[in-house]
């Protein structure tokens, strides 16, 4: 996969140099910057720190594989090639019947870059494929049924003993899929699909506190696919 998506960034200039010399031969070239916004369901699995959580028995619950969140960004188009600036984050929540919850904190970013190869006005096709940085914050909290209320209140023991295990990884990745536009009645709106799937160029450690790194720490890559749908808003220039 990772020879692929560097064959891909290959191609890329070629893909440019075509556009530039067909926008040459058109009299008027199209510029469009285009604002988004909307929804994005993601789905991984970190095998590794789960089978850690699984290997300690019943104290930790297991991480929640499905993401809901939110996506943001900017395209800009020159004719029929597009750039991406991308931003997506999402929260997910597991819990389970002894009370252990754990929450799942994502915030991705990335360059994307695409080419148009629908020849409908109304209906825009690009295949994608990018760089980004992933970030993922886990809280993992204890069963506390057992802990008497007034025991928190009163002792600084309890207290500490109560407050959740804050882990954290963060991982270079690549990025391929496609997203299909399509034009609202008015032309300034637009409704987009997207999916695709992302993949880290290594394995990363999971870290304590966010950065601090542990001995003997369970190590995850990132293997994600991801849908999504986007409202588009854009503005257009076009120069002589």
């Amino acid at each position: 996969m990772k020879k692929i998506i560097i064959s891909l960034f290959l191609v890329l200039p070629f893909l440019v140099k075509a556009q530039s010399n067909e926008g040459s031969k058109n009299a008027d070239t199209v510029y469009k910057r285009i604002f988004y916004f909307g929804h994005i369901y993601q789905n991984q699995s970190f095998n590794n720190l789960n089978s850690r959580f699984a290997s300690l028995g019943t104290t930790y619950e297991k991480l929640p594989q499905s993401i809901f969140g939110f996506n943001t960004g900017v395209i800009s188009m020159k004719n029929n090639f597009l750039s991406k600036m991308n931003f997506s984050f999402g929260t997910a929540f597991k819990r389970n019947e002894e009370k252990r919850n754990t929450e799942l904190f994502a915030f991705q970013s990335s360059i994307e870059f695409g080419y148009n190869f629908s020849k409908n006005r109304n209906i825009q096709f690009y295949p994608l494929i990018g760089i980004g940085v992933s970030t993922f914050n886990v809280r993992l909290y204890k069963d506390l049924s057992s802990i008497n209320f007034n025991d928190v209140l009163q002792s600084p023991t309890v207290q500490a003993s109560t407050s959740p295990v804050k882990l954290a990884n963060t991982f270079a990745n690549y990025k391929v899929g496609f997203e299909v536009n399509f034009r609202n009645k008015n032309a300034f709106s637009w409704l987009a699909l997207l999916a695709g799937y992302s993949g880290s160029f290594k394995q990363s450690s999971w870290k304590v506190n966010k950065t601090q790194e542990v001995a003997n720490a369970p190590s995850d890559g990132l293997s994600q696919f991801f849908v999504g749908l986007n409202f588009l808003m854009q503005r257009n220039r076009t120069r002589n």
